[in-house]
């Protein structure tokens, strides 16, 4: 059209494709690929980086030992269903019919593993399986059309299977947002610098996430874990040229009843690993994915790094004077904070801190940082080296308190063999670019939409949160009550942003106080599906109560031993690898609808009296015919035509 109007002039030599910025774009996206590839994914033609076990390669879950089993023998089952049927149908006096149906291999695969749906017969009977939340959902929804005692706000009243799609996948686990996104957003706001400005380094303290450090090492260098803890100490040297106070801080991995230990159960089955080792200095370093994968393996590995660092430091190798370095969650107990300067070694018994998440910790020991500057009557520069987006939007909501320093700057990204992604986020200059409330409300969205702990909302990322968030936010300023115990007034103000994220026209705003109202309203109004749909009350609130404690942990970052509530009494359930989500509480729709499956049987089945054909729906594959060629249902013919019939509709 440009050209057409005149506006541009074209170029017959050169494609658009083949112009530098669509080539410099896709040679960006190739080498991201790669870096994921290479960084984030097991090679599959290298058979020692195979886990054990079968993996799903959707949602990172292993396979319980009855799939294993069933989808190993997948081939040999085949085979003898092959062999079964030559036998009766094609074989010299055979006793079955080539035309016949074949039975099912009734091999169990990761759907089996799902949470199976009840649905009620007219007979009387409770039929159990893995049905299809969509396929209920559309059913009933036709039952509405002919059939009093079903409405669409009763259905939508209640979550229509044991799953909130919304929320979860079919296998419970929680939907994952992609949270760079916002880390993106926030970066447009400013100008990311690649060099930091001059600035004097007796004012300049550099916190590190420890973990995200060991983690970048390229252990093929090493021969042992003592060669890794003298590469540490010779890295950690080589820092206090540009700071002369450095802070490393660490996770802590043996509280029982985390909320992370779900999100970790998913990266160690992922990664394969199952041995635990015993970390000394001459022991050598197995395989660097597996042995993280296990939290007792990382916290053995950082109680030995806090022990040999604790041990060189004396008077024979004291650290220059000038020079302090704060190792934080790195002993035997994680509470635990040592300050070494010269060849001295003594506790900070004032930063003792009972937190999990280095995240928070990091926050804790750059506000101290700001108290020393405030203490010494200077405007200091903090710098944290971290890449994950929680830190960036606690920074954000932090450094406003921060009286006593002049900059704040955030070194996010990693170098790989194909590019130095490394920046410093100029956290000050974000906050003066973004208003007090955005920040002030920040850690709560980011919980409400999608965290570690929380699940994402199908189909709404981080990008539309941030752009409601920037024009809504004094309309969105009671979400910091999200953190407070007062769950109605925390439901209300959640309830406010899910349902603009929904709704960002306001179409429906009537119905924006009821999320069921809204989900009557959208599925409705157009051809929504059951995944794009709000989740129900009952679903939303255990949600909320998520998101709710998460909110309070990120919003006591500046307290060492912050009250500790149990996840217990905020939407989680005890179960066998720690706390698991609770999906929703109290009914759900496929508990009262009847006859939403037949329970049709006899040798002419569905023939007459099938409750499905009454309903103008097709059999599904929990009716007794299982939809398939046996159904006599006129409307399951026609949903499922046989081969030959598409092949003369394609001939024809």
């Amino acid at each position: 059209m440009k050209v057409r109007s005149g506006l541009v002039t074209a170029d017959d030599e050169t494609h658009n494709e083949n112009r530098p910025a669509s080539m410099k774009r896709d040679e960006q996206q190739v080498a991201d690929l790669i870096s994921h590839l290479q960084e984030k994914m097991i090679n599959p033609f290298d058979i020692q980086q195979h886990p054990p076990e079968l993996i799903n390669v959707s949602t990172g879950l292993k396979a319980s030992k009855e799939v294993q089993e069933s989808l190993l023998k997948s081939v040999d089952t085949g085979n003898a269903m092959v062999k079964t049927f030559v036998g009766s149908a094609l074989s010299v006096g055979k006793s079955g019919s080539f035309y016949g149906p074949i039975k099912r291999s009734n091999i169990k695969t990761f759907s089996d593993m799902n949470k199976k749906t009840k649905l009620k017969c007219r007979s009387g009977e409770t039929v159990q399986g893995n049905i299809n939340p969509e396929l209920i959902f559309r059913r009933a929804l036709a039952l509405t059309t002919c059939r009093d005692d079903v409405t669409v706000e009763k259905l939508l009243s209640f979550p229509i299977g044991p799953i909130p799609t919304s929320l979860f996948h079919d296998d419970s686990t929680m939907r994952k947002c992609v949270k760079a996104d916002l880390t993106h957003e926030l970066e447009r706001e400013v100008c990311p610098s690649f060099t930091l400005p001059s600035f004097d380094k007796t004012l300049t303290v550099l916190i590190r996430d420890g973990m995200g450090i060991i983690q970048s090492l390229d252990v093929k260098k090493f021969s042992n874990f003592g060669d890794l803890a003298i590469f540490y100490l010779k890295h950690l040297s080589m820092l206090f040229q540009s700071a002369e106070t450095i802070v490393d801080v660490f996770d802590r991995y043996d509280l029982k009843d985390s909320i992370k230990s779900a999100e970790r159960e998913r990266r160690s089955q992922a990664a394969g690993g199952h041995r635990i080792y015993h970390v000394n200095e001459g022991s050598s370093i197995p395989d660097w994915k597996k042995f993280l994968s296990i939290n007792r393996n990382k916290q053995e590995l950082i109680s030995f790094l806090g022990e040999f660092i604790s041990k060189f430091v004396n008077a024979d190798n004291p650290l220059p004077v000038g020079q302090t370095l704060y190792l934080a969650g790195t002993f035997r107990n994680p509470e635990v904070v040592k300050k070494i300067a010269g060849d001295q070694v003594t506790d900070c018994v004032d930063l003792f801190s009972i937190q999990e998440e280095a995240d928070t910790r990091i926050i804790l020991h750059a506000l101290h940082a700001d108290e020393q500057f405030g203490k010494s009557s200077v405007k200091g520069r903090i710098i944290i080296k971290c890449s994950d987006t929680d830190v960036l939007v606690l920074c954000v909501h932090y450094y406003p308190r921060m009286q006593n320093t002049d900059q704040l700057w955030l070194l996010m990204g990693s170098v790989t063999s194909i590019k130095d992604g490394r920046r410093y986020i100029p956290v000050h200059d974000l906050c003066s670019s973004l208003s007090s409330i955005t920040c002030e409300i920040l850690p709560a969205v980011h919980a409400l939409t999608g965290c570690d702990t929380t699940s994402a909302i199908f189909g709404i990322g981080k990008k539309s949160v941030f752009k409601l968030i920037k024009s809504s936010s004094a309309e969105l300023s009671d979400l910091s009550q999200l953190k407070d115990p007062d769950l109605e007034s925390s439901i209300c103000v959640a309830r406010k942003v899910v349902a603009k994220l929904y709704d960002p026209k306001a179409k429906y705003k009537s119905c924006h106080t009821n999320l069921n109202k809204l989900r009557v309203r959208l599925a409705t109004s157009k051809d929504c599906s059951l995944v794009r749909i709000p989740p129900s009350e009952s679903a939303f609130k255990q949600h909320v109560l998520r998101a709710s404690i998460q909110t309070k942990t990120w919003m006591t970052s500046h307290q060492a031993k912050p009250p500790v509530a149990s996840p217990y009494d905020y939407g989680w359930q005890k179960g066998s690898n720690g706390p698991t989500p609770i999906l929703f509480s109290g009914l759900m729709s496929s508990d009262f609808l009847q006859d939403l499956i037949c329970s049709c049987k006899g040798r002419k089945i569905c023939s007459r009296e099938c409750v499905c054909y009454e309903q103008n729906l097709c059999c599904t594959e929990l009716c007794p015919c299982q939809g398939s060629d046996l159904c006599l249902n006129i409307i399951t013919s026609q949903q499922n035509p046989d081969d030959d019939d598409e092949e003369a509709a394609s001939d024809d």
